[in-house]
């Protein structure tokens, strides 16, 4: 039945499969070898859906639809019936294996309510599950797992249960009703993670995870409901698949193929249930399918990737925000093959807490763009980078290291007996030199020598438990020093385990700030507070003799101010450090550097630019009086001050920060996701500063490097793509700005953010330039999109609105215009203030529109006051100065 062929689809599979269900079980293998021998493939894909058919058992079978007359009647036993300790109020629910009642205690100890479970007659055979049930609940005891009441034999012999009744919504329909965002899902999301990991902890295996087996409770928490086929792994046999009633749109594949059931199988439920909670929709459509369809989907497809799915109506988000690390998370937790998962739920969890705290997650590829695009120096996190300090501690391995930490450690541990600081450097030197020794697989870096050391940190000071904590309490500060959190939490902690061993009160100190430091990096502000205060409670005994340590701290300090909503106070905190460095350091000392750098950004997070650019100053002169202008901290300082100065519309200060921040990281790093950025940001100013041919350049090398290192279709790379097409139509390239726009579009497909929707609008105008019939329909489409984005979007949903007011003054369209620049003009305003160059350039272009639509005096007006306003920003010499005065001019001479 036709020549050979390498592959085979789903129709040919689903036809051959129906073709051998015809046959008797005993000779469907031979009728397929016969009707199909040249297609070996489809043979063993035919076999393989039999065998997983024959493995599934009763899992799929479909229950008779509540009209069926054949389905069981939904009588249950009369109210007031009396069952153990409980009265029946009504039937709540019937399943496969009993029936569930609102039940009412009746014996008289107190008042409460339950779900009562109560086995049917029908369904004797499976007691010994309704048992298991009971006997798993009994040992199970947390918030969110449903608990038991009580349990017993009813009059008739049949056993019941009695669990605390959940009468909130189903976790679904709760998210939805709610219209609760991102970050909100995923925390009751975790708290069901929690419960699942807890009963893993117990030995149990829910094997049903779904929506419907999730309420919530009066007090806003999910409950995890129904082990009715929970596993016991302790059981004699466990493990093994035994054709567990479970929900096939939500069931692992191991649970049809008759794989082995462990604690991945409930992996794979939470995976499903997530998926379900983003997108409203579960991973795999199973409508209408028969079973074989049914069977071959589960083993077979892949759920399409959550950026790439239709969401449910009213999501208060969009498609295009689970793009990245939420995608690859659900991924990996819905990998067909278990070992591919999450090895437990509480990996998971982990994962999901990364997401929100902005770190790296394991589900992604480990690579160093997608790591340093996450990663936060200190409170620095416009521009991050710790490269240089890894560098810097390659050089002189032992001895460097030492000299990097030293003043810490003095701060810390010199106050305390001479005697015991000579002991910990010796103990120093003699860890680094072993660790070294035994360094035998490749080049020693700083990292490996980290990593080194502390393995032998309790081999070697075991029995010297004071030293071993400043030992670890180094080393996690080393490894924050390199931004490898996940190595420092466990040297940090196991430290703070020998808090009643010896441990100097100085050194504790010393660990909970760090601790602090990656509890706030978590998403976990309690718990960062928690240790700040340890920290800050101890110092603050000797002010004045700790008054270094406190300047630290004013980081975490203002960074949980932050967190409460309190800018201000994030400010004032880092202010008071500011003067507190000074007195601690002196002006020209890299910590006093630091907290400047620190203060500029919060200033900036609170819209105070002129102080962010005056903090900016600051720090540079710091780094210019120590000889450190080249330094990674001064890179992040020059990207950072440039950024400022271009958002508060100092175009001149902010290319030459730009500039210098681009030649310094060409130095310390080469190619990389940042340098494309910088060069993309460098590009557009000069473009702006009439630097026409240095910007276009620029421009090219960062759409290309943006597509190299950060992938075509993501946010970098559409952002590039943007400001390419943007130059591209200025210098009036129209053709190639529309093929770049278009090529940048089409690389991101159904995926969207600000500047892909940025590219589609300028995509639009441009087009329309060029005659396409579609362009108005696309630039539309676009500026409707922005509307959705709300705060972020408002400065270019005004750009997108000044396009169409362009494209439809050039259509004839003067009212339409007119009122497109009038609305781009307000958001200007709202965005970037009635000062900025971008704000004058619009209420240029809109008193030129008005004078053209006979409203020659209001219009000469607003480009008189933006031309002056221009000159007194960006010079008379400056091209969008020279702009605003052809435009005026043109109407002077009429």
């Amino acid at each position: 039945m036709g020549g050979e062929s390498t592959g085979t689809d789903w129709n040919e599979v689903d036809a051959a499969l129906d073709a051998a269900l015809e046959q008797p079980a005993d000779a469907r293998e031979d009728f397929l070898h016969l009707e199909f021998g040249d297609r070996p493939q489809l043979i063993a894909r035919v076999l393989e859906l039999l065998a997983a058919e024959r493995a599934a058992g009763e899992f799929l079978a479909p229950s008779p639809p509540s009209g069926d007359p054949q389905a069981p009647a939904r009588v249950g036993l009369p109210p007031n019936t009396r069952i153990g300790a409980w009265q029946i109020v009504e039937l709540i629910d019937t399943g496969g294996m009993g029936e569930v009642y609102l039940a009412r205690r009746a014996d008289g100890q107190f008042e409460q309510t339950a779900a009562l479970k109560l086995i049917s007659i029908a369904a004797a055979s499976h007691t010994e599950r309704f048992l298991t049930e009971r006997q798993i609940l009994a040992a199970l005891e947390h918030p969110n797992i449903a608990h038991l009441l009580d349990g017993g034999l009813a009059d008739d012999g049949r056993p019941f249960m009695a669990m605390e009744l959940v009468e909130g919504p189903p976790l679904l329909s709760y998210c939805d009703e709610q219209a609760l965002d991102l970050p909100t899902r995923l925390r009751l999301f975790l708290a069901v993670c929690e419960a699942v990991a807890y009963a893993h902890q117990n030995l149990v295996v829910h094997r049903d995870i779904k929506p419907s087996n999730i309420r919530m409770d009066g007090a806003g928490r999910p409950k995890l409901l129904d082990f009715g086929i929970a596993l016991l792994l302790s059981d004699e046999g466990a493990g093994e698949n035994t054709q567990a009633l479970a929900t096939p749109r939500y069931a692992a594949p191991e649970q049809l193929s008759g794989g082995r059931i462990t604690t991945a199988t409930d992996v794979y439920g939470l995976g499903a249930l997530l998926y379900a909670l983003l997108t409203g929709h579960p991973p795999l459509d199973l409508d209408d399918l028969s079973l074989p369809q049914v069977l071959d989907r589960l083993l077979h497809r892949e759920p399409t990737p959550l950026s790439r799915v239709e969401l449910a109506p009213d999501r208060p988000y969009r498609a295009d925000e689970l793009a990245g690390d939420l995608e690859a998370i659900c991924a990996k937790a819905l990998a067909k093959e278990p070992a591919r998962r999450y090895r437990s739920a509480e990996a998971l969890a982990e994962d999901l807490h990364r997401h929100l705290a902005g770190l790296p997650v394991s589900a992604r590829a480990p690579t160093w763009s997608y790591r340093a695009g996450r990663h936060l120096r200190r409170n620095v996190w416009l521009v991050a980078s710790a490269s240089g300090l890894v560098l810097s501690l390659l050089v002189g391995l032992a001895g460097t290291a030492w000299q990097a930490h030293r003043a810490s450690l003095e701060r810390d541990i010199a106050r305390a007996e001479a005697e015991h600081l000579n002991t910990l450097r010796t103990a120093v030197l003699q860890m680094f030199s072993s660790a070294a020794a035994d360094a035998d697989d490749g080049p020693l870096t700083a990292r490996k020598l980290f990593a080194n050391s502390a393995a032998k940190v309790d081999q070697e000071f075991g029995n010297d438990p004071a030293t071993q904590g400043a030992l670890l309490q180094m080393l996690g500060d080393l490894h924050l020093a390199t931004e490898d959190y996940e190595a420092a939490r466990p040297l940090l902690e196991r430290a703070l385990a020998l808090r009643e061993q010896g441990l100097q009160p100085a050194i504790l100190a010393r660990v909970h700030h760090g601790l602090a430091h990656l509890a706030f990096r978590d998403g976990n502000a309690a718990s960062a507070q928690s240790h700040y205060d340890a920290a800050v409670g101890f110092w603050r005994t000797a002010a004045d003799r700790y008054r270094a340590e406190l300047v630290w701290s004013s980081t975490i300090a203002s960074q949980l101010a932050r967190s409460r909503g309190d800018s201000e106070a994030a400010i004032a905190i880092l202010e008071q450090a500011a003067a507190d460095a000074d007195l601690a350091w002196g002006h020209e000392h890299p910590e006093t550097g630091i907290v400047l750098i620190n203060l500029a950004v919060a200033y900036y997070y609170a819209n105070r630019l002129p102080d962010a650019l005056q903090a900016c100053a600051q720090a540079w002169a710091v780094w210019e009086a120590i000889g450190r202008t080249d330094s990674p901290d001064a890179l992040n300082l020059l990207a950072n001050w440039g950024l400022f100065a271009v958002r508060h519309g100092d175009l001149d200060i902010g290319e030459q920060r730009l500039s210098q921040a681009l030649d310094l990281r060409s130095q310390l790093y080469g190619p990389s996701a940042a340098l494309a950025t910088l060069m993309k940001n460098l590009g557009t100013v000069h473009i702006l500063n009439g630097r026409s041919e240095d910007g276009l350049a620029l421009l090219e090398q960062a759409h290309d490097m943006a597509d190299k290192f950060a992938g075509a279709g993501g946010r970098l790379h559409a952002s590039a793509a943007y400001a390419l097409g943007w130059a591209l139509q200025s210098l009036g390239q129209t053709q190639r700005a529309a093929e770049t726009l278009r090529a940048g579009v089409d690389a991101v497909g159904e995926r969207s953010n600000l500047w892909t929707l940025m590219c589609q609008a300028l995509l639009g105008w441009v087009e329309q330039q060029l005659g396409a019939t579609d362009a108005v329909a696309r630039l539309d489409s676009a500026i409707a999109a922005l509307l959705a984005t709300g705060a972020p979007g408002i400065p270019l949903r005004a750009d997108a609105l000044s396009f169409r007011a362009q494209g439809r003054g050039a259509a004839g369209d003067r009212a339409g215009a007119i009122a497109d620049f009038q609305e781009a003009l307000e958001l200007k305003r709202q965005a970037r203030g009635a000062d900025h160059y971008e704000f004058l350039e619009i209420q240029s272009r809109l008193g030129q529109a008005l004078a053209q639509d006979h409203e020659r005096d209001a219009g000469m007006a607003l480009m008189e006051q933006a031309a002056a306003a221009l000159t007194r920003r960006l010079g008379a010499q400056h091209p969008l100065t020279t702009l605003a005065m052809q435009r005026l001019r043109s109407f002077d001479s009429d």
